[in-house]
């Protein structure tokens, strides 16, 4: 392919614009990739960065871990009678709901409806057993049971708590004001081992 030839002046306006976009071209094919990478070093270096101080910090600590383990096992020991026992989470509610029952009848507290909700993971190997308790007394009745759950035996956790007048008994056809009408949720714990928590696979006979 022959290109015409160009007059001085357009020649001029050619070598002019190519050297207006030659320092563009580099920037686009040159400067720009070159910042990318070194902004993506200079990202990846912060995070290595970040790292070894956490691991350093995790070095610098790690002798105070024995120490602090046993601290550990010796709150879980000494929590461990507070909390409810079981061969499943089924059970360990069960002896939950019994508990809140004996509390009630102790405190003259009237339980309408008890139920057992799931059972959740609470972490650490314990087990979250919250019971829905709905029931009918007076306020000193309620302030009685809510004080025994809190310092009993056992530990067990109140939540969602509420209460309304004039709902209870009623005289007649007009409702005692003295009545409180209150539910809440109960929560018992229950502590599972490893060794427990694992499901063990049934071995199938080898045929003869």
């Amino acid at each position: 392919m022959i290109f015409p030839a160009l007059a001085g002046r357009n020649r001029r306006a050619v070598k002019l614009g190519g050297l207006v976009l030659l320092p563009v071209v580099f920037g686009v094919l040159v400067v720009a990739p070159y910042l990318q990478a070194v902004g993506r070093a200079t990202e990846t270096l912060q995070i290595e960065r970040d790292l070894l101080a956490r691991e350093t910090d995790l070095l610098h600590t790690a002798d105070r871990y024995p120490a602090a383990f046993e601290q550990g096992a010796t709150r879980l020991v000494d929590a461990a009678p507070r909390l409810f026992g079981g061969d499943s989470p089924a059970m360990a509610s069960a002896s939950v709901a019994q508990y809140l029952q004996e509390a009630s009848r102790l405190n003259e507290v009237l339980i309408t409806q008890l139920e057992t909700m799931s059972p959740e993971d609470a972490g650490t190997g314990l087990i979250t057993l919250p019971l829905l308790l709905k029931g009918q007394t007076d306020l000193e009745g309620l302030l009685s049971m809510l004080h025994a759950l809190e310092s009993g035996p056992k530990l067990v956790r109140v939540d969602n708590l509420r209460v309304r007048g004039g709902q209870g008994q009623v005289q007649g056809s007009v409702p005692d004001p003295q009545v409180l009408s209150f539910e809440f949720t109960a929560s018992g714990f229950m502590l599972v081992l490893p060794e427990a928590s694992a499901t063990s696979e049934p071995t199938q006979e080898e045929a003869p």
